[in-house]
């Protein structure tokens, strides 16, 4: 009897096992890999590009895409592009053959616009309603090429001024636009808005009122009634008003059409003022060396004429300026021009051959005849004679008088085709306190004394010695060694008794040197770093633009970003010295979807290279970096935001860009990711 008991027990046992078993096998079927798409069927348009999102049962799977038809739709990355009519299946693949589908059926889209071309008369109406119409109802998008001109909101366009404007109605890739034409007939025929513009686009625009104005920002100019020219008079009401007793002025500028450059002429114009104040009426003597100028008092709302002689040049044009400060809110000024006549050079008025007064300085041996056809021989100016004539180059030298021999100009320095020449036989070698003379191009740029700007040029020398840029004690040196060329950015801001100036010091003081400056150009702003120094090293900063693998490798040494679908950036990437930031609100909360940093090393392809780079994630998230599947390199940070050195080690790819990889833990909540302390070097064989 106990003997069939323990049999009985036995086969209990294995019965159990045997459950056990079965289970899990059951389980382990339960788990094999699998792929699903987020869609299985779409229609398109030819042109049109739709983003499939596919699920993998593990999220670090790589994901292969492919399409049965590259005629019909092609496929990167999950993003889908129809080339063609007809239908393709869309497939993305994962290891052990797992594989899910999504059927693409393309059509061509016909997409129209009501009208092509269109008037609107503003003496009429100022709106027009344009339609368009999709094959697909697709959602249409509208856009002016001119918003100043007129706008487009769902199909209605309002204009503001005349001109011509082109309305683009959109539906996906299907474009279709409207060119309208803005006309107000009961305007004069010589109407036209007064553009601002330097000295240089004036001469080059003859027979057109231009202004300019500067000022600082807290005494800034301001329009309540914009310049505009009509029925022969240019006229402006400023809203703010320059601080003139600041430097700060406004120009009504002309260029005359009726004769050639270099004479004579007679202009007639009526002037009308809002307020009191002095004008200063003015173009360059026909030397170019100095202002023709008068000054003319005109009382407030009294039209009064005056008559000028001036002599066209390729320097500065006609003009008129407000030279005196006014205590108003605003002020008015129209300008009617009634006559341009020729004048034969004879009898000139006296602010055509009156000494303007230059500062001293043997050594000037400007020639009997100064004249220039395309510029002026430089005068010899103090710092007071520079700053109270804004843009026009002098030149000082300070080598003469009890100083260890004297300096000797090779000619007078001169500005002629935008060049400065400036040439020495000799140079003092010390003056009478012991100290290096100085020998300068001298400059007052034509902004408001506090106005920041930059200056831009390349100095040539032609033996060895140093050259000094800047103003009063703010200067920088730049040595040249021996003869040649350098580019110069310089940023400072403008004096009230300090002109902007260009020193030259040869290292063999009795030796001959000549320097030339060229390619000048000042501008208001600090629109570059100054030029740094040689031994520091170049730092970068730029925007980033979306890009493709192709676009990345075809500009190597260049970061770039690409996104997915479903993002939005906190701020735009960026690449400020040195250190990148991509920053996002949100991201797709798909886990296929990618955020990249791309980069093209600038190395032949098959090169080994190293990348360092420190990355800084705001909030949990993971990255990965590399170039093609087989080798990137993959981070967790999933549990709190912080800093990781990374180091990788690959291959320039000839179709992948490296890339950095961002995604964060919780797709729906903001994140930064910034990269910083990046070096790339050569792998070489040891």
């Amino acid at each position: 009897m106990m003997e069939k008991k323990y049999r009985s027990i036995g086969a209990t046992a294995l019965c159990i096992m045997l459950l056990l078993v079965c289970t899990l096998l059951a389980s382990c079927r339960g788990t094999e890999a699998s792929i699903s798409l987020n869609k299985s069927e779409v229609s398109m348009c030819i042109g049109d590009s739709v983003k499939l999102i596919a699920t993998a049962s593990d999220e670090k799977a790589e994901v292969e895409w492919s399409t049965s038809d590259e005629q019909v739709a092609v496929v990167r990355r999950g993003t889908v592009t129809a080339v063609g009519e007809g239908t393709a299946v869309i497939t993305a693949s994962i290891e052990d053959g797992v594989s899910a589908s999504c059927t693409v059926n393309v059509s061509a889209r016909t997409f129209t616009i009501s009208q092509t071309t269109a008037i609107i008369n503003l003496d009429e109406s100022n709106t027009l309603t344009l339609t368009a119409t999709s094959s697909d109802n697709g959602e249409i998008t509208w856009t002016s090429s001119d918003p100043n001109v007129a706008t487009v909101v769902g199909g209605v366009v309002r204009a503001y001024e005349i001109g011509n404007v082109t309305i683009t109605a959109q539906c996906g890739s299907s474009t279709a636009t409207c060119e309208i034409e803005i006309i107000m007939p009961s305007l004069p025929e010589d109407y036209y808005k007064i553009e601002k513009r330097n000295n240089s686009s004036v001469i080059s625009n003859p027979g057109i009122w231009y202004y300019h104005a500067d000022g600082m920002e807290e005494s800034d100019f301001d329009f309540s009634e914009y310049p505009v020219h009509m029925n022969g008079t240019a006229s402006a009401t400023l809203s703010k008003i320059p601080n003139v007793a600041g430097k700060q002025y406004f120009y009504l500028r002309y260029q005359p059409d009726i004769v050639e450059v270099g004479s004579y002429y007679t202009i007639s114009v009526t002037i009308t003022v809002s307020e009191s104040t002095k004008l200063k009426i003015s173009s360059k003597r026909a030397d170019g060396s100095t202002d023709a100028s008068v000054y003319k008092t005109f009382e407030a709302n009294v039209p009064q004429t005056i008559e000028y002689v001036g002599c066209r040049n390729l320097t500065e044009p006609f003009w008129i300026r407000l030279h005196q400060a006014i205590d108003a809110e605003s002020f008015s000024i129209s300008v009617q021009l009634n006559s341009i006549t020729p004048h034969d050079g004879t009898d000139l008025p006296s602010y055509h051959t009156k000494n303007s007064g230059s500062g001293s300085g043997s050594g000037d041996n400007t020639p009997s005849n100064p004249s220039l056809e395309n510029g002026y021989y430089l005068e010899s100016g103090k710092n007071s004679v520079v700053v109270a004539d804004p843009g026009k180059w002098y030149y000082f030298c300070d080598g003469n008088s009890g100083s260890t021999g004297e300096y000797e100009l090779v000619g007078t320095p001169k500005f002629e085709n935008g060049v400065l020449s400036y040439a020495f036989k000799t140079m003092a070698t010390l003056n009478s306190s012991g100290k290096q003379p100085s020998y300068q191009l001298r400059y007052q740029p034509e902004f408001a004394v506090g106005i920041t700007y930059t200056v831009t040029f390349t100095v040539t020398v032609d033996a060895a010695g140093e050259v000094v840029v800047g103003y009063g004690t703010e200067n920088t040196t730049f040595e040249f060694e021996e003869a040649g060329s350098k580019t110069i950015t310089w940023i400072g801001v403008v004096q009230e008794g300090t002109p902007f100036y260009i020193g030259l010091r040869s290292v063999d003081r009795t030796a001959p040197i000549t320097m030339t400056v060229s390619d000048i150009s000042f501008t208001e702003g600090a629109t570059e770093d100054p030029t740094p120094d040689p031994d520091e090293p170049v730092v970068e900063s730029y925007d980033l633009e979306s890009g493709k693998n192709s676009v990345v490798i075809a500009d190597p040494d260049k970061w770039y970003y690409s996104c997915d679908t479903g993002y939005e950036f906190a701020s735009a990437p960026k690449m400020e010295n040195g250190v990148i930031t991509f920053s996002f609100n949100y991201m797709n909360s798909e886990a296929s979807a990618s955020y990249q940093l791309r980069y093209q090393p600038n190395y032949e392809v098959g090169t080994e290279i190293t990348i360092t780079f420190t990355v800084t994630l705001s909030a949990p998230g993971k990255i990965y970096c590399g170039t093609d599947s087989s080798n990137r390199d993959y981070y967790d940070m999933e549990s709190e935001a912080g800093s990781l050195t990374i180091t990788w080690t690959g291959a320039v790819h000839e179709s992948e860009a490296f890339r950095i990889n961002i995604r964060s833990t919780e797709r729906t909540a903001p994140i930064t990711m910034t990269i910083s302390n990046i070096a790339i070097t050569e792998n070489t064989a040891e």
